[in-house]
């Protein structure tokens, strides 16, 4: 009851509605060198003596550091002091503040600070100041996909001086004890981001620095008790069963968790109940991951292994996640969210035909029992027609989305080698190598269903088979049955099932190279640039909804 009671403060400052929050201001500055700015439990401190702005979290008489702001200059040299600060403007919903950072060499690091009602905090640097440091024990970075999946920043991983990440315009770190988050937005330019690992023994990020291209960034200190957590997984304890975690969601939110599928690290949302799921090619099994009220509930097995941990964290859906910061923060940021998450169902270039009531599969099998066996197929002649018409028209829709597919990695083949002949260094053409490696496996992965036929190939078997196929329709008796069975199997097969594999495939590789593009250059600073436009052209690609994504049963 008393762990109960030290928290009940805390949860009602952060899940009060921001409007009747306000940011009040202790400036003691001429005084002692010290002014304290809090909104929502949370103060940030601007002292003389520490060369930072000191994030502290104040709960029930207790208090303890969450982060600090460090800004940096060209040199990346840091300060050690805060020279001058002050409130430049003061109301209800906002405060801003003014502060100076000697940098050694009688130069200044000057930034305002904007502190919103929200909690949210923009930091706009004045000529001569390079970046912002964000200090604090990172257990996780992410780097969020949105629509493909986000990649996970594990820093067991990275014995590097510094680990390079494309600046796409967000990241967020999950903090040391699951309670924490640290969200960075900006509108991306010639921004460049790092994660700063704290050495071998330490299995932490010590710190995140963002490059700001003179430009804004919006941080936004997020905490509440499991925001975030690992469940380590291990067949004995998860093979083949649904599980109950100890762990509960303190909000509700679109919770997410990286699992594998097909080798893949794949994104799940939590869906909010126990539902069957089914993959081309990896076939039917329990979707893995759903709540019962706050009860996460995982169920893994020979299809979704349980390997490794599961990391659950909330990107979007409440006011307390990463995304719902670039939403708030500005209004180009809340458009770029806008843009990098859109989902459009695929329009293909007819589908002009209505379904005359037996869709593919069944419907075949259902015509193919009835009409066709007993010989009826002239009386429904006019029928038959139309759902023939269908097909077609399906086939050259699907066949569409194939060429689509194909039509990407050749554009991609025309950049990675215009790239490749341009690049110089050593470090940059092995990424490169790479990169074209990931898609020549995107390649072979696609055409693998279409047996070395192209989408122009199949129209021109389709067109002619629905023509042989009217000619039997218009024919009565049993005798042709064997005939229209091998028609309309094919027809189903190269419109529906074919289609649904070459995009489970598609979808599986262009999701991998995703992730990779942004991992093979946590060493190379000078391939970002390329991670970016290869992430960026994946993007568009998976904006479009069809096989190439998972999305959870209800989501």
């Amino acid at each position: 009851m008393k762990a109960w009671l030290s928290i009940l403060p805390m949860l009602c400052a952060l899940l009060a509605p921001a409007a009747r929050a306000e940011v009040t201001v202790d400036d003691a500055w001429e005084k002692n060198g010290r002014l304290v700015v809090e909104v929502r439990g949370v103060e940030a401190v601007f002292a003389r003596r520490d060369g930072a702005v000191v994030f502290h979290l104040r709960t029930a008489g207790n208090r303890r550091e969450l982060a600090r702001i460090v800004p940096y200059g060209p040199d990346k040299a840091e300060p050690s002091a805060v020279a001058s600060c002050k409130v430049v403007e003061r109301a209800a919903g906002a405060v801003r503040v003014e502060a100076a950072f000697p940098a050694g060499g009688g130069a200044l690091l000057e930034a305002v600070f904007t502190f919103a009602a929200n909690g949210d905090l923009e930091v706009a640097p004045k000529p001569g100041m390079r970046g912002v440091s964000i200090r604090a024990p990172i257990a996780w970075g992410v780097l969020p996909g949105v629509v493909p999946d986000d990649v996970v920043y594990d820093p067991a991983k990275h014995d590097l001086p510094a680990v390079h990440i494309p600046a796409e315009g967000a990241f967020f770190c999950l903090l040391r004890g699951e309670n924490d988050l640290v969200a960075l937005a900006w509108l991306p330019a010639n921004q460049e981001l790092r994660l700063v690992p704290a050495g071998s023994k330490y299995p932490l990020f010590k710190a995140l620095e963002l490059d700001l291209d003179g430009r804004s960034a919006w941080v936004g200190l997020m905490t509440s008790p499991g925001i975030w957590h690992r469940e380590p997984l291990s067949s004995t304890a998860f093979m083949e069963k649904s599980v109950e975690l100890k762990w509960r969601r303190p909000f509700p939110a679109a919770w997410k968790t990286q699992l594998a599928e097909s080798g893949v690290p794949t994104s799940f949302t939590f869906a909010n109940h126990e539902e069957g799921i089914w993959r081309p090619d990896t076939g039917s099994y329990t979707y893995p991951a759903w709540f019962k009220g706050d009860r996460a509930i995982l169920h893994l097995g020979a299809k979704i292994p349980p390997e490794g941990d599961a990391l659950i964290y909330a990107p979007d859906g409440h006011e307390l996640t990463p995304l719902a910061l670039m939403k708030r923060c500005s209004p180009g940021t809340a458009a770029l969210l806008a843009g990098i998450r859109e989902r459009r169902d695929y329009l293909p270039p007819r589908r002009q035909k209505t379904n005359v009531g037996y869709w593919h599969c069944w419907g075949t099998a259902m015509v193919k029992r009835t009409v066709y066996k007993y010989g009826m197929q002239a009386r429904e002649g006019a029928f038959l027609v139309e759902h023939l018409d269908n097909y077609l028209d399906l086939e050259e829709s699907n066949q569409a989305r194939h060429q689509q597919y194909l039509d990407f990695a050749a554009m991609m083949r025309g950049r990675l080698d215009s790239w490749s002949r341009e690049a110089g260094d050593p470090a940059l053409k092995s990424y490169l190598e790479r990169m074209t490696s990931l898609l020549d496996r995107l390649v072979v992965k696609v055409k693998e269903p279409m047996e070395e036929m192209t989408p122009a190939d199949y129209m021109k078997e389709a067109e002619e088979l629905g023509r042989r196929l009217k000619v039997i329709t218009a024919e009565g008796g049993t005798e042709d049955y064997p005939e229209f069975c091998h028609i309309v199997e094919r027809l189903n097969s190269t419109s529906a099932g074919m289609h649904k594999e070459v995009g489970k495939w598609f979808g599986t590789c262009a999701r991998d190279w995703y992730q990779q593009a942004a991992y093979a250059c946590v060493d190379r600073p000078g391939a970002v640039k390329f991670a970016r436009d290869i992430r960026q052209a994946i993007r568009e690609v998976f904006k479009t909804r069809n096989w190439e994504v998972i999305d959870a049963p209800d989501w």
